[in-house]
């Protein structure tokens, strides 16, 4: 009876030292998520649309006036075209109500613009026009249209060039953190 007791209690004083470290581990890692790579991953896991309440955000004001896309008629409805999508479950195709397929996916908005015009715009799980996104790897997207720009501008010579070219606070980062890295400098 004793030596289930002083298992019991040993798990017990396990517990108790896995939960303070996590009320310990938590708010430090918190405070250090903004620097460090690994207390995020570690936090947080992969990214969700929470992101945005977790991580730095720089909001980016808009232009004055703000830029705002003509609109349809079926912008508050389904487009016809819209209605429906081709989704593969368990090898086999099947047409399903976008919303459907959109709301079930965690999307929080989806817009669709052609030819200038705003011709979709239906919002899922909670979020409205309103709503602050994460916008993921779309940033790659724009980052990708506007470094095209810079170019046909002559803002920015060559896709080829370093970014350090354009960011000189970044080199500069960049070379103290190699220096301390080979221990110089």
């Amino acid at each position: 009876m004793r030596r289930r007791n002083t298992r019991r209690g040993r798990l017990m004083l396990l517990i108790a030292c896995v939960i303070l470290l996590l009320a310990v581990a938590e708010p430090a890692a918190e405070s250090a998520a903004d620097r460090y790579y690994l207390p995020r991953v570690l936090l947080w896991r992969d990214a969700d649309v929470g992101d945005i309440r977790r991580f730095p955000a720089r909001p980016v004001e808009a232009a004055s006036p703000p830029f705002h896309y003509a609109q349809t008629e079926a912008t508050t409805g389904i487009d016809p075209r819209l209605q429906t999508v081709t989704t593969e479950v368990d090898g086999r195709r099947e047409e399903r109500p976008l919303q459907d397929v959109l709301a079930s996916t965690g999307t929080t908005a989806f817009v669709v613009i052609q030819n200038e015009r705003l011709v979709y715009e239906h919002y899922f799980n909670g979020h409205d026009r309103n709503s602050t996104e994460t916008s993921f790897s779309v940033a790659k997207s724009f980052v990708s249209a506007l470094v095209g720009i810079a170019i046909a501008d002559g803002h920015i010579s060559s896709v080829d060039d370093p970014v350090t070219a354009y960011l000189p606070e970044l080199r500069e980062r960049v070379h103290a953190s190699s220096r301390s890295r080979s221990g110089t400098c």
